[in-house]
């Protein structure tokens, strides 16, 4: 077994292994907190990050669907300007910029809404622009790499293009690709 395969294993067992880990983290976590501030205090706290992640994901998608519309009314308006000069500098976010933010508020909604004091932190961290913004960034290239483009060009479309042309259908066409006996009679 090569070098590689027994690392791809090992990140396998371990990526498998993780969702019950963190759970464990959380427990322990959360039975700390507990011991700290009071049980009752600690469920409370555990709900309120919940409801805030509800209310968080809730603003978030409603920004995100607004910034999609305008983003591909500023990506057509960004096109014609750039069209007419295409150095001219850019002012504000990028169309592009604007969805990865909403997209990570998001997520960091998302996260909040699970139980437990580290996925807590870890939406709360989520939320502080420059993090937001780095996070998006990655977010972003990453579904460049992994999605097709809409030619089905692109790392991600998967296979060999194959340039062809469209005719359209031909009587005469037809009679000389039908079988020669049929074309007699």
């Amino acid at each position: 077994m090569s070098q590689d395969q027994v690392r791809r294993r090992r990140r396998r067992t371990v990526g498998a292994f993780a969702p019950f880990l963190g759970g464990v983290l959380e427990i322990v976590v959360f039975v700390a907190i507990g011991q700290a501030i009071g049980f009752g205090l600690a469920i409370i706290l555990a709900l309120a990050t919940s409801v805030i992640g509800l209310w968080l994901m809730r603003r978030a998608g409603f920004n995100a669907w607004r910034s999609l519309r305008a983003a591909a009314a500023d990506a057509a308006r960004v096109a014609d300007a750039n069209t007419r000069n295409p150095l001219a500098p850019q002012d504000g976010p990028t169309p592009q910029e604007r969805i990865a933010d909403a997209g990570v508020t998001l997520l960091a909604g998302t996260v909040l809404v699970f139980p437990g004091f580290i996925t807590d932190a870890a939406a709360l961290l989520l939320l502080v622009p420059p993090v937001r913004r780095k996070v998006g960034r990655r977010l972003a290239a990453a579904a460049l790499r992994t999605l097709p483009t809409p030619t089905g060009r692109g790392p991600a479309s998967g296979g060999d293009v194959v340039e062809g042309e469209v005719v359209p259908d031909s009587p005469i066409r037809d009679q000389l690709s039908a079988d020669p006996e049929e074309r007699d009679s």
